[in-house]
């Protein structure tokens, strides 16, 4: 039986459903291309699993957060043109550098050319020249989305995503490959944060500035979230070199990116989304 609050909880989203209907469609379409490809490869039971975590999270995010939608101040955004031109600017500088990088293989040599493209990789992939771009404007930490607010759903989130890997898909777990990688807990601890904090960064400096220049903040979110899922297609396609297989995989992450946006949303901080993007280390979302 529902209670109040998660009669509260559905109500309200059917409401901003009907009022996005666009958006609606789109996470529709989605959900049903992950599910088809679930068939055809026959792990629907995984996806569904993938899937159900990603609506226990929003559902938790809203028991968590449910009285704190009215307080802090939103972010604030000066110039919506200017500053949404050069979050493009950004993002196609990160393609610039993805796409040879992982589709093509390539690497410079040693010498000046090695560190330009490792200046490009800093300028671009990991945002510092966003980053920049915005305390040139005066915009202070606190406007760029670092507040400590609204942590309250972490560690749910972490425990339910862990939970499910680990209880119902152990052999999908992809914690000891990635300590094997990175040679110790501190360091995938590292790469976690150097991964989840740039691109937290530019999904909420991306969802601020796009709800600006739409007026609709749901349009930003699914925005937001789709550039995120569609600038790890390069690496995908060097795993796959498959067009399709590559599409696929950049969809069957898609849903973790608007969890992580709507966190975002919700808490007007990149903080919590940070850390939750930081602790994925089940692969739950490495669909076949």
């Amino acid at each position: 039986m529902l209670s109040p609050n998660d009669a509260g909880i559905i109500i309200r989203f059917r409401a901003i459903s009907a009022r996005h209907l666009g958006v609606s469609t789109s996470l529709v379409v989605i959900t049903l291309i992950i599910l088809g490809n679930a068939i055809v490869r026959n792990s629907v039971a995984r996806a569904a699993a993938y899937l159900g975590v990603i609506a226990v999270s929003v559902v938790l995010i809203e028991i968590c957060l449910a009285r704190i939608s009215a307080k802090g101040k939103p972010p604030p955004v000066h110039d919506p043109s200017l500053e949404s031109t050069a979050i493009a600017v950004s993002i196609l500088g990160a393609f610039a550098w993805l796409v040879p990088r992982f589709v093509f293989g390539y690497m410079p040599p040693p010498g000046v050319g090695r560190l330009i493209w490792l200046i490009l990789l800093l300028l671009f992939v990991f945002d510092i020249g966003l980053a920049v771009f915005f305390f040139a404007r005066r915009y202070r930490p606190y406007d760029l989305g670092v507040r400590a607010t609204g942590l309250a759903p972490v560690p749910f989130i972490v425990a339910v995503f862990a939970f499910v890997a680990i209880v119902v898909f152990p052999g999908h777990v992809t914690w000891t490959e990635i300590v094997r990688e990175s040679g110790s807990p501190i360091g995938v601890v590292g790469i976690a944060i150097s991964a989840a904090l740039p691109e937290e960064f530019l999904r909420f400096s991306l969802q601020t500035r796009g709800a600006a220049v739409f007026n609709n903040r749901a349009v930003a979110w699914l925005l937001a979230s789709m550039v995120w899922a569609a600038l790890h297609g390069p690496k995908l396609w060097g795993e796959s070199h498959s067009l399709l297989g590559t599409g696929i995989a950049v969809l069957n992450i898609a849903p973790l990116g608007l969890l992580w946006g709507y966190l975002t949303f919700r808490t007007k901080t990149f903080l919590p989304a940070m850390f939750v993007h930081g602790s994925n280390v089940w692969g739950l979302q490495n669909l076949p």
